[in-house]
């Protein structure tokens, strides 16, 4: 899954919960909870208070949500910022999990990568 899909199915999980929310809100709401950042983690927390029935607001300063999970485009080239990958979706991982307490798993289809990296580590000290 590459981060601009991620990134759609994010925005997707937050207008499932806030099917009602707009750009324009009243300085004289009152929210539960107000979530600084629409990264991964403020939509991961807004979607699942929001879920729990809590009246969420989440503010990003950029002009799109996603974080770091997002791409910019250079003249004919576009380049992800830093999600490559995604692990934690087999069976029994993490991600998975979140997935489906958003109420999104059957939304999202993983493609098992070639692995694209080996990290060997040394113990430098008996």
């Amino acid at each position: 899954m590459n981060k601009k899909c991620l990134a759609v199915i994010l925005g997707i999980i937050f207008l499932a919960v806030h099917p009602g929310s707009s750009n324009s809100q009243s300085s004289s709401e009152e929210y539960d909870v107000v979530i600084i950042g629409a990264g991964g983690g403020g939509l991961s927390a807004g979607a699942t208070l929001a879920r729990a029935g809590k009246k969420v607001l989440v503010l990003e300063q950029h002009s799109k949500v996603g974080g770091y999970m997002t791409n910019f485009q250079r003249g004919p080239y576009s380049f992800e910022v830093s999600l490559h990958a995604m692990d934690g979706l087999d069976q029994d991982g993490m991600t998975r999990m979140t997935f489906a307490g958003l109420g999104i798993i059957d939304k999202v289809k993983p493609i098992k990568l070639d692995p694209m990296y080996r990290a060997i580590y040394v113990q430098a000290f008996a």
